[in-house]
């Protein structure tokens, strides 16, 4: 009798347990300690945070209503341009190049009250390595920033996923401009007379090794990212390459990748005092690449790029226009210089294939298409 009278008593107090014990932690406070401003781990010069807010890129639509390519009588979109985001409105996007033992990062958000706290759920693994140097690079997107401003991060490495003193810090990176200037590229005098005819600025060096990049200052930058690349990707992912970001790190391959600190408005191709080389391969006559050339300050954030001086058109999905299904084109400003390194092809209005430019390269002056400052915003 006595187990009978005992039981339910046993179990009664084990749930009120329970109760008590879920009340306790529902109670808790998800606080973040405000004095927790400097998080285990070692700052590391290896490991660099290059931030920005998640600027758009404006790209224009055109209806293809005789689905006859990209041609003067295609229909814009009244409605455009349209904003292309790496993430969405709000969000940071930042880009870690690092070549410590690490094998995982996490991104540290500093909240509202000053503390810092781990902004992602899980740690983030390369995107980009180059075997060769033993560098690494990581995108890392936090779609909720905390609302501190100016929006504040860290990268914090982790070894087999474990945090210790040793752990490298990246340097602190600011969110902290709401724009991005353009960084006018110095051509040298050196175009390329086939692609002028047409309209289109391309960078001609007469040499693929012997050539220096050039470029305007920009006052309050402490450095500059430089990156050569060749796009070997679709359709789908083309207008992505635009996006503000010290290397793209989706399906391009990469010729040069060089940190340049300030105040150098240059880059020796055949090697500079000073730089730091991430990648660098031998470019090849009289084929095409993009440059991008970005302007970091001293919280990392971007400050300025290349914007370039040509117009992207690139196929996009089938789309409705007046009740019909029609192709359509995406039209973007490049926001990288093209280079054809090599010796000039012959002044002709039609390149030959294997120097022939790419083939979603437009003219900037194509009839109907708006001005290069109407679709950078």
């Amino acid at each position: 009798m006595t187990r009978l009278r005992n039981a339910p008593r046993a179990v009664l107090a084990a749930g009120a347990l329970v109760a008590l014990l879920a009340a306790g932690c529902s109670k808790k406070p998800n606080v973040v300690d405000p004095n927790f401003v400097t998080p285990e781990g070692t700052p590391s010069s290896r490991s660099l945070l290059v931030i920005t807010q998640d600027l758009p890129v404006y790209y224009d639509i055109y209806y293809d209503l005789t689905n006859d390519g990209f041609t003067p009588d295609d229909t814009r979109d009244p409605t455009g341009p349209f904003p292309l985001y790496a993430s969405g409105p709000g969000a940071v996007v930042s880009t870690l190049i690092d070549s410590t033992l690490a094998d995982t990062y996490q991104l540290l958000r500093r909240e509202a009250n000053g503390g810092f706290r781990v902004a992602l759920d899980f740690p983030s693994f390369p995107s980009r390595r180059w075997i060769d140097t033993q560098w690494e690079a990581y995108r890392l997107i936090d779609p909720s920033p905390s609302g501190f401003q100016p929006p504040t991060y860290q990268c914090r490495g982790l070894y087999q996923s474990e945090v210790t003193t040793a752990s490298p810090l990246s340097n602190l990176g600011l969110a902290s401009v709401s724009s991005i200037a353009n960084i006018p590229f110095d051509y040298q005098g050196m175009f390329n007379t086939s692609d002028q005819q047409k309209g289109i600025v391309t960078f001609n060096p007469p040499d693929s090794i012997n050539f220096t990049l050039k470029w305007t200052p920009v006052a309050s930058a402490v450095g500059y990212w430089i990156s050569i690349y060749s796009f070997n990707g679709d359709a789908n992912e083309r207008l992505r390459v635009e996006l503000p970001a010290p290397v793209y790190l989706g399906r391009t391959r990469d010729f040069l990748l060089v940190y340049v600190p300030a105040p150098a408005s240059s880059y020796v191709m055949r090697g500079q005092p000073g730089a730091t080389v991430l990648r660098q391969k031998a470019l090849i006559n009289k084929q095409y690449y993009e440059v991008k050339i970005t302007a970091v300050g001293s919280g990392g954030e971007i400050q300025a790029m290349a914007y370039g001086d040509n117009r992207l058109v690139v196929p996009g999905p089938p789309g409705s226009f007046q009740g019909q299904n029609h192709n359509t084109w995406n039209l973007i400003q490049a926001n990288a210089i093209q280079l054809r390194p090599g010796a000039q092809a012959t002044q002709a209005t039609t390149l030959p294939e294997h120097v022939a430019a790419p083939s979603w390269m437009v003219a900037p002056g194509r009839a109907g298409a708006p001005a290069p400052n109407q679709l950078r915003r």
